[in-house]
């Protein structure tokens, strides 16, 4: 059904944007705070274009207008507010010519989500995000390191500084490999993308762009064949190398990645969304960062140390956000703050959104580069401990296309930086793999474990 498809994609879209939306500078003045009317028609006008409403009556515009404000405004009980927001998501949706009256539970999941944000001291904010323009050119940021004799092409994921996430790995492999460590855009000394010059993220601009510099550097950095790394949302990347370029690519390693989020069919629940569904429903579900509360950042980074220090916090976007990357406490408090300071949680929603919209399983259906996919079984500790959703869609691709080049490993109790929390056996997995030996590590292996 519908409406099945369209629960899983609002449920996504909650977690990804309930925790996630910070500005880089202080927010402005809200409804609650005594903004005019007419400056939250204005805001609204220019929202609504920017999401590709142009043609929208000034009658479903003073809707909106209405709708929003009374989702901003001050001493609405949960429910009250709760309420609130469902209509607007729900008159939203029909400006996008899309009917809710058969997915109700799921827009009323996704306005329990906007209301808890608010009564944890998120708001809404209307304004668009800056600065905006056309998103071209190369904004990854490349560090050479190791003289080894095997070239190696090292994506770290979105938010963490690429010669961070890799610092161990690679003084620990300088001997055996020349690596060319990638910081994904808005992250480390990579600079931030211009926001897209219109919403649409079916359009995938920056995600775009980001495969765009990655082609461009593989054949710069090497005439023969290299070895492609990625860790996370590196991975997707990674994986789209070998399909795009294998014959550039000697092997792809894809650790804990995500090729795509599952969704349903809206045409036949029996079947995964096409493509074409799959950008159709994200284009006209997707509620924009401007319709659904957040929360600011403060400026100061010892303030930002202290709230991720302090357990009582109940700050509703500064939080330990990569406890569930990486064990060492620290380190993932560390890599928090710079991410937080960064300002990276709202361009995070933003990549999010984008890899909603994508779905490799039918692609890799024509891989031909030898593939090792590592999935973490995160430690009961992790706050994904009940996550092993890498391991399983690894599963059911090569159950699709058993003779694909596709070798899968698993590491019990670890998170999903693999590299930094299973450094020894992530480190022999690797090496095995790519001499072509059979996977014998002290971690845990799957059982359908596939060898190429």
């Amino acid at each position: 059904m519908k409406k099945a498809a369209t629960a899983v994609l609002l449920l996504s879209l909650a977690i990804s944007i309930a925790p996630s939306r910070i500005s880089s500078v202080a927010l402005a003045q809200s409804a609650q705070d005594g903004e005019s009317r007419e400056m939250i028609r204005n805001r609204m006008t220019k929202l609504l274009k920017y999401v590709g409403l142009e043609k929208v009556t000034q009658a479903d515009l003073d809707t909106m207008v209405d709708l929003w404000s009374r989702a901003a405004k001050p001493g609405l009980s949960v429910d009250e507010r709760t309420t609130a927001f469902r209509d607007l998501f729900i008159q939203y949706r029909a400006l996008h010519g899309v009917d809710s009256s058969n997915v109700t539970q799921a827009v009323t999941g996704l306005a329990q989500a906007a209301a808890t944000s608010v009564q944890n001291g998120a708001r809404l904010d209307l304004r668009l995000p800056e600065p905006r323009g056309p998103v071209s050119g190369d904004y990854i940021h490349v560090e050479k390191s190791g003289r080894g004799p095997l070239p190696m092409l090292l994506i770290a994921g979105a938010g963490i500084d690429g010669r961070e996430l890799y610092r161990s790995f690679v003084e620990r492999n300088k001997e055996r490999y020349t690596m060319h460590v990638v910081t994904l855009p808005g992250a480390g000394l990579a600079r931030p993308q211009p926001w897209p010059e219109t919403f649409d993220i079916s359009r995938r601009p920056w995600l775009n762009n980001i495969e765009q510099s990655l082609l461009r550097l593989v054949e710069k950095i090497s005439q023969g064949k290299i070895v492609v790394v990625g860790t996370a949302m590196g991975g997707y990347f990674a994986a789209r190398l070998a399909l795009l370029k294998p014959e550039r690519v000697r092997a792809a390693v894809l650790v804990d990645a995500q090729v795509n989020v599952p969704l349903r069919s809206p045409a036949s629940p029996d079947r995964p969304a096409t493509l074409q569904e799959r950008m159709a429903l994200v284009k006209t579900y997707a509620p924009t960062p401007q319709l659904f509360p957040s929360a600011d950042v403060p400026r100061d980074r010892a303030e930002i140390k202290k709230l991720l220090d302090d357990p009582k916090s109940t700050h509703p976007v500064v939080k330990n956000w990569m406890a569930f990357a990486v064990k060492n406490e620290a380190l993932s408090k560390q890599w928090s703050l710079e991410a937080l300071a960064g300002g990276f949680y709202l361009r995070g929603v933003r990549y999010g959104a984008e890899i909603l919209t994508t779905d490799l399983t039918e692609d890799l259906a024509r891989l031909s580069v030898p593939t090792l996919a590592m999935s973490a079984l995160p430690d009961s500790e992790s706050p994904q401990a009940r996550r092993a959703i890498g391991a399983t869609q690894w599963a059911e691709i090569k159950r699709l296309y058993p003779s694909i080049p596709l070798t899968l490993v698993t590491f019990a109790d670890t998170r999903s930086f693999i590299s930094e929390d299973n450094p020894v056996e992530f480190d022999r997995a690797l090496s095995n793999f790519l001499s072509g030996l059979a996977l014998a590590c002290r971690t845990r292996v799957s059982r359908d474990r596939f060898v190429a």
